[in-house]
């Protein structure tokens, strides 16, 4: 290069600092709006980038916030929810009301159905009506006490006349007491049985749900057992399972996700099913069973889990090695050496490397 006209602008979504002797995808979080920039900028409050190479940040979706430099949006914590676009902060999310409840990420509040009741702002779910009290609305806050004569098992939505007792119902035409089928519920008294709410599982004979244990759900009614959630997922709640979040692992049937153990460690988005998938972040790799800055001349670093060793590592144009070495070369500027990642692809078209010579 002779002069500084010599020099290539770099494109949008790419950045090229003094000396660069190529253009760099800007990483996620981050964007070139325009060609020619030698630093990119970060996505403002209320947006985020989860691509690298990206000229423009995404508006924040409801349900969730975006702070400065976000590459993921982060749903409103489980109690809360928020139906706008482009929040700022968890600040924005809005508290749950009494008689209703959240799971994480929520754009509305959801009234709590009959037989169950949220006493406080911020629930995550609903109680069941304790013994003895009932509740025959949604979206209540509190239950009513059963009447004299009735009887009212937990989670009950009518006060039933004393008769039957729970686990069993009244078969009208027999006049008889039978037990409740599997995947049903039954109060007793004179009611009928009714499907196994979300969220539990009913074997027969019983008055009410079994919960789901942890790491499983049940988002479907009347039925005898749960779903354990699999690897890659973990379950937040009775009723669903989510993807493991980005820089944590979760095995069959966890509760919560695991964070990647190493300093400087991630995973390749979300659903990571073992340690295995952690992997270093942009800007380091593995060396000696732990993450450490790329910092060897001519290597490229700007992915989440490049290499292992320096051997391994992609690098610039312009730079080779041999395979397997951690000798880099820079190409001469006559030479017909191209160099970059690809350790055997030395040399431009119609050329070949003497090894012997090196």
């Amino acid at each position: 290069m002779r002069s500084a006209k010599d020099c290539i602008t770099c494109d949008e979504g790419t950045y090229c600092p003094v000396g660069s002797a190529s253009a760099i995808d800007c990483s996620p979080g981050t964007v070139a709006p325009k060609a020619g920039m030698g630093t990119c900028e970060n996505c403002a409050a209320g947006t985020f980038q989860q691509e690298a190479g990206k000229t423009a940040c995404d508006a924040c979706p409801p349900g969730s916030y975006c702070l400065e430099g976000a590459a993921a949006a982060l749903p409103c914590p489980a109690g809360e929810f928020s139906n706008e676009t482009g929040l700022h902060g968890r600040e924005g999310c809005s508290p749950c009301p009494v008689g209703t409840f959240c799971f994480a990420g929520s754009t509305a509040a959801k009234s709590c159905s009959k037989g169950t009741y949220a006493a406080a702002e911020r629930s995550q779910l609903c109680d069941a009506c304790p013994e003895g009290k009932y509740q025959g609305d949604e979206g209540a806050s509190a239950c009513s006490e059963c009447g004299d004569g009735f009887t009212c098992p937990e989670g009950s939505v009518v006060q039933i006349p004393a008769s039957c007792d729970a686990g069993t119902y009244l078969d009208s035409a027999l006049q008889l007491c039978l037990g409740c089928p599997a995947g049903s519920v039954c109060a007793g008294g004179a009611s009928q049985p009714r499907p196994c709410n979300r969220g539990g599982y009913c074997m027969a004979n019983v008055s009410q749900p079994t919960d789901c244990p942890a790491g499983s759900y049940q988002n479907q009614e009347g039925k005898t057992e749960c779903t354990i959630c699999g690897a890659g997922n973990y379950s937040a709640n009775t009723l669903s399972c989510e993807p493991c979040q980005v820089g944590e692992f979760c095995v069959a049937g966890t509760l919560v996700g695991v964070r990647c153990p190493l300093a400087h460690s991630t995973t390749n988005g979300q659903g990571a099913r073992s340690e295995d998938d952690c992997v270093c972040q942009v800007g380091y790799y593995m060396d000696e069973l732990k993450c450490v800055p790329c910092q060897a001349v001519g290597t490229n670093c700007n992915a989440v889990g490049v290499g292992v060793t320096v051997a391994t590592l992609p690098l610039l144009a312009d730079w080779w090695r041999l395979p397997n070495s951690t000798q880099l070369e820079r190409c001469f500027a006559i030479s017909n050496c191209t160099g970059g990642s690809d350790a055997l692809q030395l040399c431009g078209k119609g050329y070949e490397v003497e090894l012997s010579l090196r």
